[in-house]
């Protein structure tokens, strides 16, 4: 590839890369995810919401299954003038543990469906579901919070979720993985300062309300 030549002629040529522009590919998505992996995934543009329908007498549900961290204290159960619901009715959070010990065994084994209500309650299972309680009496629709994990990109027209602004924390990030693609050890690891610098320099633009010391290293 000459200098100064566009390293991809088409979305046909970008598709079908291999040797050294096939790896370009590679360590821009590694890029990227390093750059989410150094905030816990919890950077504000990766956050987004998700909803669950829930069913009469279930109690526990799946969460999103792109979903790197939820944020269990924004569940609600949205308006619905068909079931009576209140606009934004927040669902208290309570941990697994107080309900084990004194709600589980009711919610479980006890209950009958004339019992069945609408739930004021979610907590966070051992495997990371949510579950409602008490039991639902109708199919109410519960809304949440949770950042996502990154999606690499694979096609010429995919764009990052990382703020346009920032787009040279990706350029850093993938040419620290190309120096050591290329067996320059030197460059990768002046590369490597220069990208956790970009990154912590991200964080406190983006995110100056959070603690900044969780800005980890390689």
């Amino acid at each position: 590839m000459a200098v100064g030549e566009e390293p991809f002629a088409d979305a046909t040529e970008f598709n079908a890369a291999v040797g050294l522009q096939s790896h370009v590919k590679y360590v821009i998505n590694s890029a990227i995810r390093d750059i989410y992996s150094q905030e816990q995934n919890e950077w504000v543009f990766a956050k987004t919401t998700d909803t669950i329908t829930l069913v009469a007498g279930t109690l526990e549900y799946s969460t999103n299954s792109n979903a790197a961290s939820i944020d269990w204290d924004t569940f609600f159960i949205q308006y619905d003038a068909a079931l009576d619901s209140p606009d934004h009715q927040e669902l208290h959070l309570v941990s697994y543990d107080t309900y084990v010990k004194y709600y589980r065994s009711s919610e479980e084994n006890s209950l009958t469906a004339t019992e069945y209500t609408k739930p004021h309650s979610v907590v966070r299972s051992q495997d990371n579901k949510a579950i409602f309680f008490p039991k639902a009496d109708a199919a109410y629709t519960v809304e949440y919070e949770y950042f996502a994990k990154p999606t690499d990109l694979s096609a010429s027209t995919d764009v990052p979720t990382i703020p346009e602004n920032y787009r040279a924390v990706i350029i850093s990030g993938a040419t620290m993985y190309m120096h050591k693609y290329l067996d320059d050890e030197t460059k990768a690891q002046l590369e490597a300062g220069v990208f956790r610098k970009k990154i912590k320099d991200m964080r406190m633009a983006i995110q100056p309300y959070e603690d900044t010391v969780r800005v980890g290293s390689w």
